[in-house]
Protein backbone atom coordinates (compact mmCIF):
# COMPACT_ATOMS: atom_id res chain seq x y z
CA UNK A 1 0.00 0.00 0.00
CA UNK A 2 1.69 3.12 -1.57
CA UNK A 3 -0.85 5.92 -1.62
CA UNK A 4 0.10 7.75 1.27
CA UNK A 5 3.96 7.66 1.05
CA UNK A 6 4.62 10.83 -0.65
CA UNK A 7 4.96 14.05 1.18
CA UNK A 8 2.53 16.34 -0.72
CA UNK A 9 0.05 13.60 -0.04
CA UNK A 10 0.29 13.58 3.52
CA UNK A 11 0.18 17.52 3.89
CA UNK A 12 -3.12 17.37 1.38
CA UNK A 13 -4.49 14.86 3.81
CA UNK A 14 -3.57 16.75 6.84
CA UNK A 15 -5.13 19.44 5.63
CA UNK A 16 -8.74 18.06 3.93
CA UNK A 17 -9.73 15.44 5.94
CA UNK A 18 -12.18 16.34 8.78
CA UNK A 19 -11.13 16.34 12.33
CA UNK A 20 -13.97 14.54 13.74
CA UNK A 21 -12.42 12.45 15.97
CA UNK A 22 -12.60 14.55 19.11
CA UNK A 23 -16.39 13.46 18.83
CA UNK A 24 -15.50 9.83 18.54
CA UNK A 25 -13.43 9.39 21.05
CA UNK A 26 -16.10 10.95 23.60
CA UNK A 27 -18.43 8.50 22.13
CA UNK A 28 -16.10 6.09 22.79
CA UNK A 29 -15.45 7.22 27.03
CA UNK A 30 -19.50 6.78 27.35
CA UNK A 31 -19.85 3.41 25.01
CA UNK A 32 -16.47 1.95 27.50
CA UNK A 33 -17.86 3.96 30.59
CA UNK A 34 -14.36 5.73 31.24
CA UNK A 35 -14.65 7.72 34.13
CA UNK A 36 -10.35 8.50 34.34
CA UNK A 37 -8.07 8.36 31.95
CA UNK A 38 -5.49 5.28 31.45
CA UNK A 39 -2.26 5.66 31.55
CA UNK A 40 -1.06 4.43 28.23
CA UNK A 41 -2.30 4.58 25.00
CA UNK A 42 -1.65 3.29 21.71
CA UNK A 43 -3.35 4.47 18.53
CA UNK A 44 -2.86 2.22 15.42
CA UNK A 45 -3.14 3.56 11.97
CA UNK A 46 -2.61 7.06 13.13
CA UNK A 47 -1.66 8.72 9.62
CA UNK A 48 -1.10 12.50 10.23
CA UNK A 49 -1.84 12.05 13.94
CA UNK A 50 -5.57 13.40 13.89
CA UNK A 51 -6.78 10.38 15.81
CA UNK A 52 -4.03 10.50 18.07
CA UNK A 53 -4.15 14.03 19.27
CA UNK A 54 -8.19 13.03 19.77
CA UNK A 55 -7.19 10.09 22.52
CA UNK A 56 -5.38 13.16 25.03
CA UNK A 57 -8.55 13.76 26.79
CA UNK A 58 -9.02 10.14 27.53
CA UNK A 59 -5.22 9.25 28.04
CA UNK A 60 -2.64 10.36 29.85
CA UNK A 61 0.38 8.78 27.62
CA UNK A 62 -0.13 8.09 23.81
CA UNK A 63 2.13 6.75 21.31
CA UNK A 64 1.00 6.79 17.56
CA UNK A 65 2.16 4.48 14.68
CA UNK A 66 1.94 4.48 11.04
CA UNK A 67 4.35 2.96 8.22
CA UNK A 68 4.24 6.21 6.67
CA UNK A 69 7.35 8.42 7.74
CA UNK A 70 5.41 11.10 5.21
CA UNK A 71 1.87 10.90 7.34
CA UNK A 72 4.26 11.14 10.48
CA UNK A 73 5.86 14.54 9.53
CA UNK A 74 2.70 16.17 9.26
CA UNK A 75 2.29 15.22 13.14
CA UNK A 76 1.77 17.91 15.56
CA UNK A 77 4.78 17.26 17.92
CA UNK A 78 3.07 17.41 21.51
CA UNK A 79 4.91 16.26 25.22
CA UNK A 80 2.31 13.41 25.91
CA UNK A 81 2.46 11.90 22.46
CA UNK A 82 5.18 9.87 21.08
CA UNK A 83 5.20 9.11 17.20
CA UNK A 84 6.70 5.68 16.13
CA UNK A 85 7.05 4.48 12.27
CA UNK A 86 6.28 0.74 12.35
CA UNK A 87 3.41 -1.33 10.81
CA UNK A 88 -0.16 -2.34 12.62
CA UNK A 89 0.78 -6.47 12.69
CA UNK A 90 4.13 -6.50 14.31
CA UNK A 91 5.48 -3.55 17.16
CA UNK A 92 8.50 -2.56 18.85
CA UNK A 93 6.76 -2.22 22.14
CA UNK A 94 6.77 -5.25 25.22
CA UNK A 95 4.20 -7.53 26.01
CA UNK A 96 0.97 -5.68 27.91
CA UNK A 97 2.41 -2.07 27.32
CA UNK A 98 -1.23 -0.57 26.92
CA UNK A 99 -4.52 -0.04 28.61
CA UNK A 100 -6.22 1.10 25.40
CA UNK A 101 -5.62 0.68 21.68
CA UNK A 102 -7.25 2.57 18.94
CA UNK A 103 -7.98 2.63 15.49
CA UNK A 104 -8.93 5.07 13.82
CA UNK A 105 -10.40 5.01 9.86
CA UNK A 106 -7.36 2.55 8.49
CA UNK A 107 -8.55 -1.01 9.73
CA UNK A 108 -9.25 -1.92 6.32
CA UNK A 109 -5.51 -2.06 5.37
CA UNK A 110 -4.58 -4.41 8.35
CA UNK A 111 -4.01 -8.17 7.70
CA UNK A 112 -6.48 -8.85 10.45
CA UNK A 113 -5.20 -11.96 11.89
CA UNK A 114 -2.32 -10.59 12.30
CA UNK A 115 -3.27 -7.54 13.65
CA UNK A 116 -5.75 -8.58 16.81
CA UNK A 117 -2.76 -11.64 17.55
CA UNK A 118 0.00 -8.56 18.14
CA UNK A 119 -2.97 -6.58 20.09
CA UNK A 120 -3.89 -9.51 21.96
CA UNK A 121 -0.21 -9.24 23.30
CA UNK A 122 -0.23 -5.54 23.40
CA UNK A 123 -2.95 -5.19 25.68
CA UNK A 124 -2.63 -5.28 29.54
CA UNK A 125 -5.45 -7.65 31.47
CA UNK A 126 -8.38 -6.05 30.63
CA UNK A 127 -7.63 -3.27 28.27
CA UNK A 128 -9.62 -2.32 25.56
CA UNK A 129 -9.56 -2.44 21.89
CA UNK A 130 -11.84 -0.03 20.19
CA UNK A 131 -11.65 0.07 16.34
CA UNK A 132 -13.71 3.27 14.56
CA UNK A 133 -14.27 3.68 10.41
CA UNK A 134 -16.02 6.27 9.89
CA UNK A 135 -16.06 7.44 5.76
CA UNK A 136 -18.27 9.68 3.19
CA UNK A 137 -20.93 7.53 1.92
CA UNK A 138 -22.45 10.28 -0.53
CA UNK A 139 -25.04 11.47 1.52
CA UNK A 140 -25.80 15.02 1.97
CA UNK A 141 -28.03 15.91 4.53
CA UNK A 142 -31.66 16.70 2.75
CA UNK A 143 -30.39 16.67 -0.78
CA UNK A 144 -31.50 12.84 -1.64
CA UNK A 145 -29.72 14.21 -5.24
CA UNK A 146 -26.67 13.58 -4.08
CA UNK A 147 -26.32 10.17 -3.34
CA UNK A 148 -29.04 9.21 -5.91
CA UNK A 149 -26.98 10.50 -8.65
CA UNK A 150 -23.51 10.60 -7.69
CA UNK A 151 -22.30 7.25 -6.42
CA UNK A 152 -22.39 5.26 -9.85
CA UNK A 153 -20.25 8.15 -11.61
CA UNK A 154 -17.90 8.53 -9.23
CA UNK A 155 -17.32 4.45 -8.50
CA UNK A 156 -17.41 4.32 -12.76
CA UNK A 157 -14.16 6.80 -12.60
CA UNK A 158 -12.49 5.83 -9.53
CA UNK A 159 -13.35 2.20 -8.75
CA UNK A 160 -12.64 0.92 -5.01
CA UNK A 161 -9.04 -1.05 -4.61
CA UNK A 162 -9.81 -4.61 -4.29
CA UNK A 163 -7.19 -4.85 -0.95
CA UNK A 164 -9.64 -2.92 1.40
CA UNK A 165 -11.28 -5.31 3.68
CA UNK A 166 -14.29 -3.69 4.97
CA UNK A 167 -16.13 -7.30 6.43
CA UNK A 168 -17.58 -5.95 9.70
CA UNK A 169 -16.09 -7.22 13.58
CA UNK A 170 -18.28 -10.22 15.19
CA UNK A 171 -17.92 -11.20 18.97
CA UNK A 172 -17.18 -14.50 17.08
CA UNK A 173 -14.16 -13.42 15.25
CA UNK A 174 -13.17 -11.65 18.19
CA UNK A 175 -13.07 -14.30 20.36
CA UNK A 176 -10.73 -16.47 18.09
CA UNK A 177 -8.12 -13.72 19.40
CA UNK A 178 -8.85 -13.30 23.03
CA UNK A 179 -11.24 -10.50 22.72
CA UNK A 180 -15.08 -10.10 24.22
CA UNK A 181 -17.19 -7.29 21.27
CA UNK A 182 -18.89 -5.68 24.37
CA UNK A 183 -20.21 -2.58 22.57
CA UNK A 184 -21.24 -1.92 18.28
CA UNK A 185 -22.59 1.16 17.48
CA UNK A 186 -23.24 2.36 14.00
CA UNK A 187 -22.75 6.07 13.99
CA UNK A 188 -22.71 8.87 12.11
CA UNK A 189 -21.48 12.29 12.40
CA UNK A 190 -22.01 15.84 10.41
CA UNK A 191 -19.62 17.41 8.98
CA UNK A 192 -19.97 21.25 7.35
CA UNK A 193 -17.81 21.81 3.82
CA UNK A 194 -17.47 23.97 1.30
CA UNK A 195 -17.29 22.53 -2.32
CA UNK A 196 -13.91 23.28 -2.69
CA UNK A 197 -13.04 21.68 0.21
CA UNK A 198 -15.55 18.54 -0.39
CA UNK A 199 -13.58 17.70 -4.13
CA UNK A 200 -10.02 18.60 -2.05
CA UNK A 201 -11.06 15.90 0.52
CA UNK A 202 -12.58 13.27 -2.59
CA UNK A 203 -8.69 13.64 -3.98
CA UNK A 204 -7.02 12.21 -0.74
CA UNK A 205 -9.00 8.97 -0.71
CA UNK A 206 -7.10 6.17 -2.10
CA UNK A 207 -9.40 4.91 -5.17
CA UNK A 208 -8.46 9.01 -6.54
CA UNK A 209 -4.60 8.63 -5.34
CA UNK A 210 -4.73 5.07 -7.37
CA UNK A 211 -5.92 6.70 -11.05
CA UNK A 212 -3.36 9.63 -10.29
CA UNK A 213 -0.81 6.90 -9.73
CA UNK A 214 -1.37 4.93 -12.20
CA UNK A 215 -0.48 7.87 -14.59
CA UNK A 216 -4.08 8.03 -15.87
CA UNK A 217 -4.83 11.84 -14.82
CA UNK A 218 -3.40 14.64 -12.70
CA UNK A 219 -4.62 15.99 -9.89
CA UNK A 220 -5.65 19.00 -11.56
CA UNK A 221 -7.93 16.46 -13.90
CA UNK A 222 -9.07 15.09 -10.70
CA UNK A 223 -10.00 18.35 -9.39
CA UNK A 224 -11.50 19.60 -12.39
CA UNK A 225 -13.76 16.40 -12.97
CA UNK A 226 -14.89 16.25 -10.00
CA UNK A 227 -15.93 19.70 -9.40
CA UNK A 228 -17.70 20.08 -12.73
CA UNK A 229 -19.59 16.55 -11.68
CA UNK A 230 -20.19 17.57 -7.79
CA UNK A 231 -21.41 21.21 -8.42
CA UNK A 232 -24.68 20.83 -9.39
CA UNK A 233 -25.94 18.64 -6.33
CA UNK A 234 -23.83 21.24 -4.38
CA UNK A 235 -26.66 23.27 -4.21
CA UNK A 236 -25.54 25.59 -0.97
CA UNK A 237 -22.32 27.37 -0.56
CA UNK A 238 -21.95 25.44 2.85
CA UNK A 239 -23.80 21.50 2.83
CA UNK A 240 -23.38 18.88 5.65
CA UNK A 241 -21.60 15.92 4.77
CA UNK A 242 -22.74 12.54 6.40
CA UNK A 243 -19.37 10.88 7.65
CA UNK A 244 -20.98 7.39 8.84
CA UNK A 245 -18.97 4.10 10.43
CA UNK A 246 -19.42 1.16 13.17
CA UNK A 247 -17.69 1.19 16.40
CA UNK A 248 -16.63 -1.86 17.60
CA UNK A 249 -15.34 -1.76 21.68
CA UNK A 250 -13.36 -5.09 22.66
CA UNK A 251 -12.34 -6.15 25.66
CA UNK A 252 -9.63 -7.94 25.79
CA UNK A 253 -10.75 -11.39 28.22
CA UNK A 254 -8.02 -13.94 27.77
CA UNK A 255 -3.98 -13.93 26.84
CA UNK A 256 -3.24 -15.65 23.48
CA UNK A 257 0.58 -16.11 24.81
CA UNK A 258 1.13 -18.70 27.42
CA UNK A 259 2.31 -16.35 30.97
CA UNK A 260 0.10 -14.25 32.46
CA UNK A 261 -0.96 -10.57 31.37
CA UNK A 262 0.40 -8.11 34.00
CA UNK A 263 -2.21 -6.00 35.75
Amino acid sequence: MTYFTEKDIAERYHKYRPYIHPIIIEKIKRLIKLDKPVDNALDVGCGTGQSTTALKSIAKHIIGIDISEAMLSQAVPDESIEYHCCSAEKTPFPDNSFNLITVGLSIHWFDRIAFFTEANRLLCKHGWLVIYNHAFGYRVKDNPDFREKLPQMFLERYPQPSQKDYQPITNEYAEKFGFELCESLQDEIEVESSLEYFVNHITTLSPVLSRIQEGKETLNEAISWLTETIKPYFRKPLEILIFAGPIWCLHKTRDLQSKGCNT
